[in-house]
C-alpha cells in the first residue's frame, strides 16, 4: 500500500545529501541486524563516519554548479577505499532472506505496521554512491567488481519484506547500472567478458509476485485485523472515541506497576510478575489469563516488548529498559492512520476517506468483520489485476475505474504502478547484458543478435539499436513504461541511462 512511511522512505531514497551528524537511532537498528547480514558492519561504518568527513563527502559526491569536486584527504579517501573493499567482499555472500532485514517495531505500538520506520534507507543509497563514486578512479577491473558489488547490495537489499526496501534496492542497482553504462564505451574485450561474467552472478531479484505479496503480508493485511478492526469497531459504539479531548489516558491503570521478574520456564512457556508499587504486592501473568484485572496480551522475548490490558485500555512494557508506555485507543490509531491520507485529500470534500468507510461498514450487513473480510479479499483481487496489467508490454490506454472504496482506491493503483516500474528495472538488467554483447560485437566484428532479446518480444528478436551522435547508443524494448513510450536506455555516453519520454 502506497502509505505515509512509504511516501517518507521515497523522499530518503531520493535525497543526495548525508544529515550534518550520525543518528544513532539508525545507527541501533543497524546494530539490530542479525549477524548474517553481510552488510551490516559496513552500514554502521558509513553511519558512524565523523561529521566533517560526512559534510566533505557530501560535496564530494554533488559538488556545487560549475565547481570542480573537492579533493578528499587522505584520511577520508582511505575511509571511502575501506567501505569499498568491505562492500566487494560482501558481494560473494549467499542471498539474503526476510530474515537478514528484520522489520523494526514502533516499541509503543509494536502491532501497528503503519507506525513502523525502515531505518537506514538514505545510509544504504549513500554506501552505493560512495562506492560507484570511487569506481570511477579505479582500474577497469577492479571498478567492474565494484559496479557489480553495488548492483549486489541492490538485489541483496530486496529481500526485505516491505516495497520501501524493494524500491530502495531498485534505486542502488540502478546507481550502479548507470555508472557501468557510461563507461562501457572504454571497456577492452577481456573487461568486457569480466563484466559480462560479474553480472551473470548477481543474485535474482524477488518475482513481482513475492514482493507484492510481502507488502500485503507486513502492511495491510495487519493494518486491516489490527487498526481498522478495532478502530471501526470503537468508533460505531461511539463516533466521538479518539478525539484529543475524549480519548481517556490509558495509563492510569499502569501509574503504580512496575517490572520486577521474568520468568522463561523453556518450551515456549514465559511469565513476567509485575509489583504494585503503592501496595507492596506481587502478581505473575502468563498470556491469555487475567489476574487483578489484568492481562497479558503477548509477550516477545526477541523484541523485548510485553503487552497488557485491562478493560479497553493497553500498555506496552518495555522488557530491557522495564519502562511500561501507554497506549492510544483503537479509535485513534484508526483516526490517525485516515488523517495521513485525508491530507492529500480536496479541502472540498465533506467525507474525509474514514467516515466514507464507516458508511460503507454501516451498510454491510455483517458490520465490520463482513467489511474487513471482503475488503482483502477485493485488495487481492485488485492487485491480480494490476499485476496482469503490468505483465503485458503495452501500457494501459485508459486507466481502470477506480475501487470505490477509499481503502481500495488508494493501494491497488499505486501498487500497479509499482508493479510496472519493477517490471521495467527488470527488462532494464537484460539491455546491459545486451548492449555488453553488442560492445563485444563490434569489438571484434562480429554481433551474435539473439543473445539477450528482448523478452517482451513475441518472437526471439533483438532490442532496437540506435547510434547516437556522440559515440554512445541506445536500445528500445518493446516494453512501455507509459503509453507509446517505449523504455529505452543509452550506453556508452556520460548521459547513459534511462532515456525519459519528452512529454
Amino acid at each position: 500500500m502506497f502509505h505515509r512511511s512509504l511516501l517518507a522512505a521515497l523522499l530518503s531514497i531520493a535525497q543526495c545529501a548525508f544529515t550534518y551528524a550520525s543518528d544513532p537511532e539508525v545507527i541501533a537498528a543497524f546494530t539490530a541486524l542479525p549477524d548474517t547480514n553481510p552488510y551490516r558492519e559496513i552500514l554502521i561504518q558509513v553511519e558512524k563516519l565523523p561529521n566533517g568527513d560526512r559534510q566533505a563527502l557530501d560535496n564530494w559526491l554533488n559538488p556545487a554548479d560549475n565547481a570542480p569536486a573537492p579533493v578528499l584527504t587522505p584520511t577520508q579517501r582511505a575511509a571511502v577505499t575501506e567501505i569499498t573493499a568491505a562492500l566487494r567482499a560482501a558481494a560473494s555472500s549467499p542471498p539474503a532472506t526476510t530474515s537478514d532485514w528484520p522489520l523494526t517495531l514502533n516499541p509503543n505500538d509494536p502491532d501497528n505496521p503503519a507506525a513502523n520506520t525502515i531505518a537506514g534507507v538514505g545510509t544504504t543509497r549513500r554506501l552505493a554512491q560512495l562506492a560507484t563514486r570511487i569506481a570511477a578512479d579505479l582500474p577497469a577491473s577492479e571498478a567492474i567488481e565494484t559496479y557489480a558489488a553495488v548492483a549486489q547490495l541492490g538485489r541483496q537489499r530486496r529481500a526485505g519484506a516491505t516495497l520501501i526496501e524493494q524500491l530502495t534496492g531498485v534505486a542502488i542497482e540502478s546507481i550502479a547500472q548507470g555508472a557501468v553504462a557510461a563507461r562501457l564505451g572504454s571497456f577492452s574485450v577481456e573487461e568486457l567478458r569480466q563484466l559480462n561474467d560479474v553480472w551473470g552472478t548477481l543474485h535474482p531479484a524477488p518475482s513481482i509476485d513475492a514482493a507484492i505479496a510481502g507488502e500485503r503480508d507486513v502492511y495491510f493485511r495487519p493494518v486491516v485485523e489490527n487498526i481498522l478492526v478495532p478502530g471501526l469497531r470503537e468508533l460505531l459504539a461511539d463516533p466521538d472515541a479518539g478525539q484529543p479531548d475524549t480519548d481517556p489516558n490509558s495509563s492510569d491503570f499502569t501509574s503504580d506497576l512496575r517490572l520486577s521478574a521474568l520468568v522463561n520456564l523453556g518450551g515456549g512457556e514465559h511469565r513476567i510478575t509485575l509489583e504494585n508499587t503503592r501496595t507492596g504486592d506481587s502478581f505473575t501473568l502468563v498470556p491469555g489469563r487475567t489476574v487483578e484485572g489484568i492481562e497479558l496480551v503477548s509477550l516477545d522475548f526477541d523484541q523485548h516488548l510485553a503487552v497488557i490490558r485491562r478493560a479497553d485500555h493497553e500498555a506496552v512494557i518495555h522488557l530491557a529498559s522495564k519502562r511500561i508506555i501507554a497506549r492510544k485507543s483503537a479509535a485513534t490509531r484508526v483516526r490517525e492512520f485516515f488523517a495521513g491520507f485525508d491530507f492529500f485529500a480536496n479541502p472540498e470534500e465533506e467525507n474525509t476517506r474514514l467516515q466514507q468507510v464507516l458508511a460503507l461498514v454501516r451498510a454491510h450487513p455483517d458490520g465490520v468483520e463482513g467489511y474487513a473480510r471482503d475488503l482483502l479479499v477485493a485488495y487481492q483481487t485488485g492487485i491480480d489485476q494490476q499485476l496482469a496489467l503490468a505483465a503485458s508490454p503495452l501500457a494501459p490506454r485508459t486507466s481502470p475505474e477506480p475501487p470505490s472504496d477509499p481503502m481500495l482506491a488508494i493501494a491497488v493503483p499505486s501498487i500497479g504502478a509499482v508493479a510496472r516500474s519493477f517490471q521495467s528495472v527488470a527488462t532494464q538488467s537484460v539491455m546491459l547484458r545486451a548492449a555488453i554483447n553488442h560492445r563485444l560485437g563490434a569489438l571484434q566484428g562480429r554481433i551474435d543478435p539473439s543473445a539477450f532479446s528482448d523478452p517482451w518480444q513475441e518472437t526471439p528478436t533483438p532490442f532496437v539499436h540506435e547510434p547516437t551522435p556522440d559515440g554512445g547508443f541506445l536500445l528500445r524494448s518493446r516494453y512501455e513504461t507509459r503509453p507509446d513510450a517505449p523504455l529505452t536506455y543509452k550506453f556508452a555516453a556520460p548521459d547513459a541511462g534511462v532515456v525519459r519520454p519528452k512529454n
